[in-house]
């Protein structure tokens, strides 16, 4: 079960690694994690990891009708998805679909009504009386001619009414996503504004991200909901921890690349600032030399005029002098 706002995380995650959900092109080197369906799967895995991660440290959201406001309780959603892949077990059956899992330890255990359904399935699947096609991987006739797998004469296999068990899986289905959604929990709100008043550090959604590299580092919820993950693509919980992995490396360079380039336009913001300080100094500094020329202008303009003001009034006491000396000259003339 899902809720629908994982759903629009995975096609974010999705355009930030540029994943088209394609097939990779004939000839070209493909591995099972370029696949569109593992690389699907291996997204809402991350979706999940950050919105309803496994442990119980507490994240706070910021609004009632933000994402991630719900929790996921783990240890109902395990035991629900436990019951529900075991219904045909506890009921005495294999369970259709079940047994391409069988190993050596179930056969160990299996009763013998188990048995002969896995037998049945396998004869269904391996064995085949029509003549077999070249390159065949199918056991060949001679050995089953001298080890027959069909059942003894007078037994025949169990009928399965497949209408009433596609109802009793429906109704198994139901209470499971019943019984999830009624363990929903909310999780702790934090505004921004008591964040701001808060001298605490308030941890949001996503922090505390754990990545997996290998199975058995796996904690053993998360080992459940891989499993189930793996299980409804067809692919093995190794493959799955590997896809998921590889994506959550290039979604932390992805982020690694943002902040080194928000660090670089900072940095380039911080050195225009100090350019245009630089500047305003430069002008203060040319500015403070004006007002220093002018002041020194003023006092040489002052001196100049007390000169000025000297020499007018000497010219103005000897003035009398002057003319006087004139008219006897001109008398002795």
């Amino acid at each position: 079960m899902c809720s629908v706002e994982l759903y629009i995380v995975v096609r974010r995650l999705a355009s930030l690694l540029a994943a088209n959900f394609t097939f990779p092109r004939p000839g070209s080197r493909q591995r099972k994690s370029s696949l569109p369906e593992i690389q699907l799967i291996s997204l809402l895995v991350i979706a999940v990891k950050i919105y309803h991660p496994f442990d119980s440290k507490p994240r706070y959201a910021r609004t009632l009708t933000g994402f991630g406001t719900l929790l996921i309780d783990w240890d109902v959603w395990c035991k629900s998805q436990t019951d529900y892949a075991s219904r045909h077990v506890s009921a005495g059956r294999l369970g259709r679909g079940h047994e391409i899992n069988v190993n050596e330890n179930d056969v160990m255990t299996m009763s013998g009504e188990q048995l002969d359904e896995y037998l049945d399935w396998y004869e269904k699947t391996w064995v085949k009386e029509e003549p077999r096609e070249p390159n065949s991987r199918r056991i060949p006739q001679p050995l089953l001619d001298m080890f027959p797998t069909g059942r003894p004469e007078g037994s025949s296999p169990a009928k399965v009414n497949f209408d009433e068990e596609a109802k009793a899986d429906q109704l198994a289905l139901a209470l499971t996503l019943s019984a999830v959604v009624g363990s929903l929990k909310f999780r702790g709100i934090v505004s921004e504004e008591n964040e701001e008043n808060s001298k605490k550090v308030v941890k949001r959604i996503g922090s505390f991200y754990k990545r997996y590299r290998n199975i058995e580092d796996l904690p053993s919820q998360a080992n459940i909901f891989y499993e189930a993950a793996a299980r409804s693509v067809g692919t093995s919980l190794s493959t799955l921890v590997l896809s998921v992995f590889q994506m959550e490396i290039k979604l932390e360079k992805l982020r690694d690349k943002e902040v080194y380039d928000d660090l670089l336009e900072d940095e380039d913001v911080l050195s225009e600032e100090e350019h245009l300080e630089s500047d305003q100094q430069s002008f203060m500094i040319d500015k403070e030399d004006v007002k220093g020329g002018r002041e020194k202008l003023n006092e040489n303009n002052q001196e100049l005029a007390r000169g000025l003001e000297d020499n007018i009034v000497a010219f103005s006491d000897s003035g009398p002098a002057i003319q006087e000396s004139g008219s006897d000259a001109m008398e002795q003339g």
